[in-house]
C-alpha cells in the first residue's frame, strides 16, 4: 500500500528537481496571466464608460498630473462606441495571450493597453496592477510559449514538415536518392 505512494513521489521528485520543466512553469503562468487581465476586463465591462471612458470626466484632474503622460490618452476617445471596441480588442489580446498566438507581441500590447486602461483612473488601480504589468512586461523576455500554445503548434508543425522542395525532387526522378542537387536526374538511365 506505501510502496505506490513512494514510487509516485520519487518519480513526482524526479520530473521536478531532476528534468528541466520550466518552460512548463512559464506556459502556465503566461495563461494564469492572461485569465487574469481577461477577468479584470470582463467584471469591469459594465462599468468601462464611468471608470475609463467618456463618463470618467472626474478622473481628468489626475490624469493632468499622471507620470504615464501621453499613454493615458491611448483610450481617450470621445465615442463610446469606439472606447467599447477598444475595450474589446484589450480584451481579445488577453485572450490571445492564453492561447499563445503571436505570444511575445500580444503580450507587450496587452502590457502597453493595461496600462493605457488602467493609468486613465489611476485612483482605482492598486499595487495588483503595478505587479501584473511588471509580469507582463517580464513575460516578453521569457519563452512562455514552448507549451499550450499555437506558436509551440506552429513550431511543431514547421518542424515536422519535409524540406521544401523535397517533393519536386521525388516528382522528377523516381527515388529522391537518385536525384541531383538541383532537382533533376544524374544520368537518363537513373529515372523512370
Amino acid at each position: 500500500m506505501i510502496q505506490p505512494l513512494n514510487d509516485w513521489n520519487i518519480r513526482g521528485q524526479g520530473w521536478l528537481l531532476l528534468q528541466q520543466n520550466a518552460l512548463y512553469g512559464l506556459s502556465a503562468t503566461r495563461i494564469l496571466v492572461g485569465v487574469a487581465m481577461l477577468g479584470l476586463l470582463l467584471t469591469n465591462f459594465t462599468s468601462r464608460h464611468i471608470l475609463w471612458g467618456t463618463g470618467s470626466f472626474w478622473a481628468e484632474p489626475y490624469r493632468e498630473v499622471n507620470a504615464f503622460g501621453e499613454l493615458v490618452d491611448v483610450f481617450g476617445v470621445e465615442s463610446p462606441a469606439l472606447f467599447t471596441l477598444m475595450y474589446m480588442a484589450l480584451m481579445g489580446l488577453a485572450v490571445a495571450v492564453i492561447i499563445g498566438w503571436r505570444t511575445r507581441a500580444t503580450t507587450l500590447l496587452l502590457a502597453i493597453g493595461m496600462a493605457a486602461l488602467v493609468e486613465r483612473a489611476s485612483p482605482m488601480g492598486d499595487q495588483g496592477d503595478n505587479i501584473a504589468r511588471i509580469g507582463l512586461l517580464l513575460m516578453v523576455l521569457m519563452n512562455t510559449s514552448a507549451h499550450w500554445s499555437l506558436d509551440a503548434d506552429d513550431v511543431d508543425a514547421a518542424s515536422s514538415a519535409p524540406p521544401p522542395g523535397s517533393w519536386a525532387r521525388s516528382r522528377t526522378c523516381g527515388t529522391p536518392c537518385r536525384c541531383s542537387p538541383g532537382g533533376g536526374p544524374v544520368s537518363s538511365t537513373m529515372c523512370r
